[in-house]
C-alpha cells in the first residue's frame, strides 16, 4: 500500500513539473481551428482564443480570399517558419483591439515566468493602414474580465509588459522575450495596446487619419526559460531577436543583427 501511494504521489509531482515547464498558452500559434476563417472578426474560430475588445481577425492559409496567409487585406506577411495562422489587431483613434486566452492553469503568485511573443506591423494603402505605434504589450487578468466586444476598462494605460519601441519594418517578425514575477493568480493572458491615444507614440505615412495594424503569433508563458527562449524566429529576409529583460522594474534591450534604432519603413 505504501509503495502504491509513493508511486501515485510521484506521478502527481512529475505531472505537475511537466505542466509547469511547458507553455501555459494553449494553441499559441493559432494553428488549431474548428472552422476556417471566412471573413473579419472570426478570432474565436482559432480554438481557445477570443476577443476582449474590438474585433481581432484570424488569418489562416486555409482561407482562399482576403483573410489568408501570406496575402490578405491588411498587406503581405509570411507566417513564421511553417506556421499556417496568425492574428491581426487594429489600433486607431480611441479603438484598441485586444485578444486573449485562458491559461492552462493560473499563474502562481511570486513565481517567475518567462514570456515571449512575435509581432510585425502591417501596411495597406487600400485600407489606409499607413501608421505605426508603440505600447503594444501583454496584460494578465483574472476571471473577472470576460470576452466581449467592448471592454473599455481594459484600456487604462497599464500593461504588465509593454513595448516602448516604435516598430515600422513590415518585412520582419520581431521576437520579444522577457521575464515576469506574477503578483496574483492570473488566469488569462491578453495582448494588444492598452493605452489611450495621448499615452502612446505613433507615426503615419500618407494619411491624415491614424490607423495601424499588427500581426501577432507564437505566444509563450512558462516557468522554464528554454520553453519560451530556446528557438529563434526566422523570417524573410532577415532574422531579428529583441530581448527584454526585467530586473527591478527596469528594462534593457538587446538586438541581434539589426539595430531597432535604424529600422526601415517599407512603403
Amino acid at each position: 500500500m505504501l509503495k502504491r501511494l509513493f508511486v501515485f504521489w510521484s506521478f502527481i509531482v512529475i505531472a505537475n513539473c511537466c505542466v509547469a515547464q511547458g507553455n501555459l498558452v494553449p494553441n499559441p500559434s493559432f494553428e488549431v481551428y474548428d472552422t476556417c476563417p471566412g471573413g473579419p472578426a472570426q478570432l474565436s474560430r482559432a480554438i481557445g482564443w477570443n476577443s476582449y475588445n474590438g474585433t481581432p481577425d484570424y488569418l489562416n492559409k486555409c482561407n482562399l480570399s482576403g483573410f489568408s496567409i501570406p496575402t490578405n487585406i491588411y498587406g503581405y506577411q509570411n507566417a513564421i517558419n511553417s506556421d499556417s495562422g496568425y492574428v491581426g489587431i487594429a489600433i486607431l483613434n480611441n479603438y484598441n483591439e485586444v485578444l486573449g486566452i485562458k491559461l492552462l492553469h493560473p499563474l502562481i503568485p511570486n513565481r517567475k515566468y518567462f514570456i515571449s511573443f512575435n509581432l510585425t506591423p502591417a501596411y495597406s494603402r487600400n485600407l489606409n493602414i499607413t501608421c505605426f505605434c508603440n505600447k503594444i504589450g501583454i496584460k494578465f487578468s483574472t476571471d473577472s474580465i470576460q470576452p466581449q466586444f467592448s471592454n473599455p476598462a481594459l484600456i487604462n494605460n497599464f500593461a504588465h509588459l509593454v513595448i516602448d519601441t516604435l516598430l515600422t519594418d513590415t518585412l520582419l517578425w520581431f521576437s520579444f522575450k522577457t521575464s515576469f514575477i506574477s503578483d496574483s493568480s492570473y488566469t488569462t493572458i491578453l495582448l494588444g495596446n492598452f493605452f489611450t491615444n495621448n499615452n502612446y507614440i505613433y507615426f503615419c505615412l500618407d494619411s491624415v487619419l491614424f490607423k495601424s495594424h499588427y500581426f501577432i503569433d507564437r505566444i509563450c508563458v512558462s516557468e522554464d526559460s528554454l520553453t519560451c527562449f530556446s528557438s529563434k524566429v526566422v523570417s524573410n529576409p532577415t532574422e531579428i531577436i529583441i530581448n527584454f529583460y526585467q530586473d527591478e522594474n527596469e528594462f534593457s534591450i538587446e538586438s541581434v543583427e539589426s539595430s531597432i534604432l535604424n529600422q526601415k519603413i517599407i512603403v
